[in-house]
């Protein structure tokens, strides 16, 4: 498989990840807050690997958000996502999934995360479907709040 095949299989499980995130949010009830970050969690973190694979740059077997912000944003700042918002989405990678390792989670954080997740494929998908003719851009977007609670009221994800 191509390094491109590789970004849009990427890019479509990453979709899909948030889809079932948001359609979590959007019926279950209570909540699954613990799925809908780790859902979450994942698709941002395909997003990332969709625009490794696109730029052909080593993809890291992680599950770090940071870590692979490093990677995509080494030369120019692909992937918009402040540090303290990718080491919060990164927890949710392992603390929702292992009892020994729980934390605690807020409806809040649900929302927080479904934002990132949706903010960084949009960011990716902007990369991916651009113009085959031209070279990816810098998708210039501001930085977002880095306070979950002053982006968007509770229950906007």
């Amino acid at each position: 498989m191509t390094n491109k095949e590789l970004a849009k299989l990427s890019f479509e499980i990453g979709s899909n990840e948030y889809a079932a995130a948001k359609h979590l949010y959007e019926t279950m009830k209570p909540l699954p807050v613990e799925i809908i970050c780790y859902l979450c969690q994942q698709a941002t973190e395909k997003s990332i690997k969709t625009v490794l694979y696109y730029l052909e740059k080593e993809v890291r077997k992680t599950h770090s958000i940071i870590k692979l912000l490093e990677d995509v944003n080494e030369d120019t700042r692909y992937i918009h996502l402040g540090k303290r918002d990718a080491a919060m989405i990164t927890r949710f990678a392992i603390r929702t999934r292992y009892a020994e390792r729980r934390m605690d989670i807020a409806i809040e954080d649900a929302e927080f995360a479904l934002r990132r997740a949706k903010q960084t494929l949009d960011q990716a998908e902007k990369i991916l479907f651009a113009s085959e003719a031209e070279e990816p851009q810098d998708v210039t977007m501001e930085e977002p709040p880095q306070e979950a609670t002053t982006e968007e009221p509770p229950g906007q994800p």
